[in-house]
């Protein structure tokens, strides 16, 4: 095995983060998947509610480490336009998809 886990964040030797990310993925679409069975039981606040409280630290937890945007042009040093790497953008898709 190449990961061990410290503290909740999945490492791997080349610091990739893609099984922390996979893992907390996963967590978070089981929570996503039990709030659409119940929200023909529950209001709209009290999903809300529940996505914010169990769902989204999981998508969020240590995202300041991994969470670098990739420099998508290099034409002076000043230009700020960037994008998030395919990790990033699967989990920003599953908290659009949440929502």
């Amino acid at each position: 095995m190449d990961d061990h886990k410290h503290l909740g964040l999945v490492l791997d030797s080349k610091l990739s983060f893609a099984n922390h990310i996979s893992e907390k993925m996963s967590t978070a679409r089981k929570g996503i998947g039990i709030i659409k069975h119940l929200a023909s039981y529950l209001p709209l606040k009290s999903r809300d509610q529940i996505f914010k409280m169990h769902i989204r630290p999981n998508l969020d937890y240590c995202d300041f480490i991994y969470h670098i945007p990739v420099k998508t042009k290099e034409t002076f040093d000043f230009d700020t336009t960037r994008t998030l790497n395919n990790q990033m953008k699967l989990l920003e898709r599953t908290q659009y998809q949440a929502a």
